[in-house]
Order: C-alpha cells, then sequence, then structure tokens
C-alpha cells in the first residue's frame, strides 16, 4: 500500500498539532515562547522535508548486503523518531 506525500505531510502535521495541545501549557508566557514554539517546528519540518526522500524510496535491495545495509539505515532513523519524540516530551 501506497501512501501520498500530501497525506504523510497532513498526518505529520495533525500529528504535532495534537502532541502541541497537549504539551503546551494553557497559557504561554509572553510572545519569546511563542516565537521559539515556530522556530522549533519549522526547524522539524526541515528535518521531516530532509527524510521525505529517503522514506520515500522503492528501493528493496537487491542482494543480501544491500538488504542489510537498508535494515541498518532503517535502525538508525527510528532512532532519530524516537530522539525527536523523546525531545517533545521532554519540553
Amino acid at each position: 500500500m501506497s501512501i501520498s506525500r500530501n497525506s504523510l505531510q497532513n498526518g505529520i502535521v495533525n500529528g504535532v498539532i495534537v502532541i502541541f495541545s497537549l504539551l503546551l501549557p494553557p497559557r504561554l508566557n509572553g510572545s519569546l515562547a511563542v516565537q521559539q514554539l515556530f522556530r522549533d517546528v519549522e526547524d522539524e519540518e526541515a528535518w521531516i522535508r530532509e527524510k521525505e526522500p529517503i522514506i520515500a524510496s522503492t528501493n528493496r535491495g537487491k542482494d543480501l548486503i544491500g538488504v542489510r545495509n537498508l535494515i541498518k539505515k532503517h535502525q538508525v532513523r527510528k532512532r532519530e523518531v524516537y530522539k525527536l519524540g523523546s525531545k517533545w516530551l521532554l519540553h
């Protein structure tokens, strides 16, 4: 099953909005916090755009070595996503 780029982006944006709504205090103290939040969101969006071509790749590996390399890359991506999620949950 293939997921379109737009639906992937919309799902990610909606997920980020939900996470922010759960993590943010009812009242933000001043515009500085809001500006920092927007900068952080822009950084995360840039990270997502950077990873999109890798995620959208249809390369399945041509031999055992290729498959092992793809598995290693997948594990690296999983760690990156975990770190990103942990970063936002600790704020």
